[in-house]
C-alpha cells in the first residue's frame, strides 16, 4: 500500500510539473537581397522536447507556380539531431485557395472562434522582440525619408500585435539608413512563452466550441485528416 501511495504521489508530482512547465517558441527571420532564412525553435517539457524548423530557401517562380519553398524539421537535444522531415514544394494560387477554403470551414464550424483566439493569445507572453532593418535606395535624402516610413510601419505592426499578445520587456527596434547604397536587409528575432496548462485548457475549450456546432467535429476531422 505504501508503494502504491508513493507511486501515486510521484505521478501527481510529474503531472503537476508538466502542467506548470512552459513552452518556448523562438522565431527568427533574416533577409538580405535574394537570400531569405526562417528558423522556428520550439522547446517544451523542461528541454526534453526540442524541435527546430528551418526554411532556408524561398524563391518566387511566377504567378502560376507561386513560391518554391524548401523546409526541414529536426528534433534535437544536447547531443544529436533527428531529421523529422524535409520537403521542397511550390506554394501557388491553388494551394492558397485550398488553404483559404479549409480555414473558412474550420471557422464556420467553431463557436465564436475569434473569442477563443483572443483568450488564447492573451495567455502568451512575448519576452523578446528584436527587429533591425537596413535600407538604402541610392539617394541620401530619399533613403532618409524611407527610413522614417519604416519606423512608422514597424510601430504600427507592433502596436497591433501587442494589442493581443502581452509584451514582457522593451522591444529593440532599429532602422539603419544605408546612404548611397541600394539594399534592404531585415533581421527579426522574437521569443514567446506560454504555460503548458494554458495550452491544454485552450485545447479543451476549442474542442467544446467545435462540439457546440452541429457537424463541427466531422468538419474538423475532414480538414485535418482528409481521406
Amino acid at each position: 500500500m505504501i508503494w502504491a501511495w508513493a507511486a501515486a504521489g510521484l505521478a501527481a508530482i510529474a503531472i503537476a510539473a508538466v502542467v506548470l512547465s512552459q513552452v518556448k517558441i523562438q522565431i527568427g527571420f533574416s533577409q538580405k537581397g535574394k537570400d531569405e532564412d526562417i528558423i522556428v525553435k520550439v522547446k517544451a517539457l523542461f528541454g526534453l522536447v526540442k524541435v527546430k524548423v528551418e526554411i532556408p530557401f524561398i524563391r518566387f517562380k511566377n504567378l502560376q507556380e507561386g513560391f518554391e519553398v524548401k523546409a526541414k524539421a529536426k528534433q534535437v537535444n544536447s547531443s544529436a539531431g533527428k531529421l523529422l522531415g524535409q520537403a521542397m514544394e511550390n506554394i501557388g494560387p491553388e494551394m492558397l485557395r485550398r488553404a483559404y477554403e479549409n480555414i473558412r470551414k474550420l471557422l464556420e464550424n467553431t463557436l465564436n472562434f475569434n473569442e477563443w483566439l483572443r483568450h488564447m493569445l492573451a495567455r502568451v507572453r512575448c519576452t523578446q522582440m528584436d527587429w533591425k532593418t537596413t535600407v538604402g535606395i541610392g539617394d541620401a535624402a530619399e533613403t532618409a525619408f524611407l527610413a522614417g516610413a519604416f519606423w512608422g510601419i514597424k510601430t504600427s505592426i507592433l502596436g497591433l500585435l501587442f494589442r493581443y499578445i502581452p509584451l514582457d520587456g522593451q522591444p529593440r527596434l532599429a532602422v539603419v539608413p544605408a546612404f548611397n547604397q541600394t539594399l534592404i536587409a531585415v533581421e527579426v528575432m522574437c521569443t514567446f512563452r506560454i504555460r503548458m496548462a494554458y495550452i491544454l485548457l485552450s485545447g479543451v475549450q476549442l474542442l467544446w466550441r467545435v462540439l457546440k456546432v452541429k457537424g463541427g467535429l466531422k468538419a474538423w476531422r475532414n480538414v485535418l485528416l482528409p481521406s
